[in-house]
């Protein structure tokens, strides 16, 4: 058999005669402290009895006992040295050994492909953050689109009502305005109320008012394509029908409307009172029936914007976050306090903590305050590494530390 040759500090010779040793040194060593410490105790019990040294020559003996003691020490670890020194070396070398293979010593192999792993890890991370951050944007235009889709229909259609409503309210007055003296001419303007409305006209001074984010002018376009012209079809459509049924309403009523003047002047020429009594009944018919038609109207003009609210009740897909920041005083006026505080909710912690930071937290770096704050940054960061809850503030920042598993 071959025996191995291996590099020890130090020589097996010399190793061993150490190694046999160390049993009687450890021997010598426990008695000299057995003996140091049974002369030490007769002093002491002395002592103790008398409450105090009380004399010089039993000073002398005590500062002869501990000089003694300084020596015993000494010869102590001049005897035990060759063998703490012997097992240091070789823990030494065993540890030497361990740490040239070790990941977390930053010269070797292991720890400098630890480096490029953690770069790789890195890159990969920041790939998939841009694939997300990109998969993001995707869905808030898609989003985007959808709420402008639906807030541009919804502004057209306020719009176009504003104008429908003018239209009937110049027509209702129109009939409204009937005499004996102008029926024929004012109930042909009824008759011939025009029903045609030029959308593309009228909506030249329509502003669209809403603010993109994501969205590209092409895109943009698009949707104006799609929605546009087809809701101004649709208005025109609408206005017609609205208008033709107020003018078929009022058709029906104008033989009736005749009556009533005729009627309402014969009775002027009797009885004034009972005249002014029976125009008053008539414009209140008269109001009665508007409002039935325009309650109508507005019933179903509400049902279709409830429809356009519903698809422009998407939620945002950011938030805004406006950070304030109080500016720290200059100086702080000097103050004894003799006054000790007793906080009797948890909530007023949060008060102490401000006058802290105003008075003494605002004036320190960022180093002392990260010490300060130290369990309060841990907590944070288990929140977000756990929880994924984040603080949300332009003054704080989370950084990424990467290190591949």
């Amino acid at each position: 058999m071959t025996t191995q040759t291996t590099n020890l500090p130090i020589k097996v010779e010399e190793f061993t005669n150490i190694i046999q040793n160390a049993p009687g040194i450890l021997q010598r060593n426990q008695k000299s402290v057995t003996n140091c410490n049974k002369a030490g105790k007769t002093l002491l019990d002395t002592i103790e009895g008398n409450g105090e040294i009380d004399n010089d020559e039993l000073d002398d003996k005590v500062a002869e006992y501990i000089r003694l003691s300084k020596v015993t020490v000494n010869n102590m670890n001049e005897r035990r040295s060759p063998i703490t020194q012997l097992l240091t070396k070789i823990a030494k070398e065993f540890t030497s050994l361990e740490n040239e293979i070790n990941p977390e010593n930053k010269n070797s192999i292991a720890s400098k492909l630890q480096v490029f792993r953690n770069k790789y890890a890195a890159k990969k991370l920041a790939e998939q953050k841009a694939r997300e951050e990109t998969e993001r944007k995707r869905q808030a235009a898609e989003n985007e689109k959808s709420e402008y889709r639906a807030d541009l229909a919804l502004s057209m259609q306020k719009y176009y009502s504003s104008y429908f409503e003018d239209k009937a309210v110049e027509l209702s007055n129109l009939f409204a305005g009937l005499t004996l003296e102008n029926f024929d001419v004012d109930s042909q303007k009824v008759a011939d109320f025009p029903t045609e409305y030029n959308a593309g006209e009228h909506f030249k001074g329509f502003k669209d008012g809403f603010r993109f984010v994501y969205l590209e002018k092409p895109d943009i376009d698009k949707i104006k394509v799609e929605v546009v012209p087809p809701f101004m079809k649709e208005c025109e459509k609408k206005f017609r029908d609205d208008i033709q049924s107020m003018k078929d309403d009022f058709i029906l009523l104008l033989p009736s409307k005749r009556k009533d003047l005729e009627r309402i002047a014969e009775l002027k020429k009797k009885d004034t009172e009972a005249a002014a009594l029976a125009e008053a009944q008539a414009r209140i018919r008269e109001a009665e029936e508007n409002q039935k038609r325009e309650a109508e109207r507005k019933a179903k003009e509400q049902e279709e914007k409830l429809k356009l609210e519903a698809q422009a009740s998407q939620a945002d897909i950011f938030n805004s976050f406006n950070q304030t920041a109080a500016a720290a005083p200059t100086s702080i006026p000097d103050a004894k306090v003799t006054k000790k505080i007793k906080v009797n909710n948890a909530k007023g912690f949060l008060e102490v903590y401000q006058m802290w930071f105003i008075g003494e937290g605002a004036t320190l770096s960022i180093e002392e305050l990260e010490k300060v704050h130290k369990k309060m940054l841990t907590f944070c960061e288990k929140k977000a590494n756990k929880d994924s809850e984040f603080i949300k503030s332009a003054f704080v920042e989370y950084v990424d530390e990467v290190k591949a598993k």
